[in-house]
Parts: C-alpha cells; sequence; structure tokens
C-alpha cells in the first residue's frame, strides 16, 4: 500500500477513534444523569434525530466523499499491484 493512502487511513481512523470517544462520554454522562426524563428518552430522540434528511445529509456530506476516496485509492493500489504482477522480460515488443 503507498504511503499516501496509509496516511489518509490512519488519518480517518483517527477521526473515528476521536469521536468513539466522544460518544462514549455522551453516552456515559446520559447514562449518570440525574434527570430521568433525559434517560429515557434521549435513544429514541437519537433514532430521530438521524433519521431526519438534513441530518442524513450532513453525515453524508461528511463522510461519503472520504469513503469513494478511499475505495478509488485501493482500486488505484490493486491495479498497480496486477500490473507489477505481469511478466516484463520475454514479451514481444
Amino acid at each position: 500500500m503507498q504511503q499516501q493512502t496509509k496516511d489518509y487511513v490512519r488519518s480517518l481512523l483517527s477521526i473515528i477513534k476521536g469521536l468513539y470517544a466522544e460518544n462514549y462520554v455522551l453516552k456515559a454522562m446520559n447514562q449518570a444523569s440525574p434527570i430521568q426524563a433525559i434517560r429515557e428518552t434521549w435513544e429514541q430522540s437519537l433514532k430521530q434525530v438521524l433519521k431526519m434528511p438534513e441530518t442524513e445529509r450532513e453525515i453524508d456530506a461528511r463522510f461519503d466523499s472520504q469513503i469513494e476516496h478511499i475505495m478509488q485509492m485501493l482500486d488505484d493500489q490493486e491495479a498497480l499491484d496486477a500490473l507489477l504482477k505481469m511478466p516484463t522480460k520475454g514479451l514481444p515488443r
């Protein structure tokens, strides 16, 4: 895998790790909340917000291009790997 691809994937994984940590803390704070109504409605509210078209658009805008970029880099790497496996000696010119 090319260094550029590795760096890009590492960067995205670092972002995912940070978002996971943030989500973990928010869930912990919610569960520890002394306000019962917050604890009871948080998961339902989360599902509703994630189903909202504007939320979906925002999430898609943030991640879809990144996913496509990674997939393109992987496709490019596979093509390069295939070319490198082809013999270069003894072929007609």
